[in-house]
């Protein structure tokens, strides 16, 4: 069964949210509403892949990055996006630990699955990319070249790069490599492409 396109969307959703919720001038009403939905499309997403889980660390990374410390855990919407998102997952948890004996149960088929093919290359997905995306190369190097001249709001383009990188070298660094598990940066690249 693909799930790339549910995933996709689920994920671009997600990130709508998190920009609504933290990049925004909105009313509190909104940024409520807009956490809310964040943590539950984002817990959809990782329903459809759980590979989703790679985007945890560049959300961490970036909300580091952006605060210089860890003050980002005392907002109260990114709490809420967290209640949401764990509202959503938590009868799955308890599914797995009530089978498996273990919350992450359900990563027990994949690490069999890797066990199985075989690991392939750290390089894998490197070779792969430019093999897949080799077209949007020179768009990626215009826009760093004027990076400077874009007006984009910093932090905004700052969250996409770490996302790319972020979920590549997590993909990168998995003993199972498919092409399409690179399907998680695909928002990331077609934004930054476009700035």
């Amino acid at each position: 069964i693909l799930t790339d396109i549910p995933l996709l969307t689920f994920l671009i959703l997600s990130s709508y949210f998190l920009f609504e919720t933290f990049f925004c001038q909105n009313s509190e009403k909104k940024i409520f509403v807009s956490s809310i939905l964040f943590g539950i499309f984002l817990a959809l997403a990782f329903f459809t892949r759980y590979t989703v889980l790679w985007f945890f660390p560049v959300l961490l990374v970036w909300f580091i990055y952006k605060n210089k410390n860890l003050r980002f855990l005392s907002n109260k919407f990114i709490w809420l996006s967290v209640a949401a998102f764990s509202a959503i997952v938590a009868p799955w948890f308890i599914f797995n630990f009530l089978n498996f004996h273990s919350l992450l149960g359900f990563l027990q088929n994949s690490a069999q699955a890797s066990i199985r093919w075989g690991s392939k290359s750290v390089l894998f997905y490197l070779f792969s990319f430019f093999r897949s995306f080799w077209f949007l190369i020179p768009t990626l190097i215009i826009s760093f070249v004027f990076y400077k001249q874009i007006k984009f709001n910093k932090h905004k383009k700052i969250f996409f790069v770490f996302w790319f990188f972020i979920v590549f070298i997590i993909a990168s660094l998995t003993p199972a490599k498919e092409d399409r598990y690179l399907y998680l940066i695909l928002p990331a690249l077609c934004i930054l492409s476009s700035l």
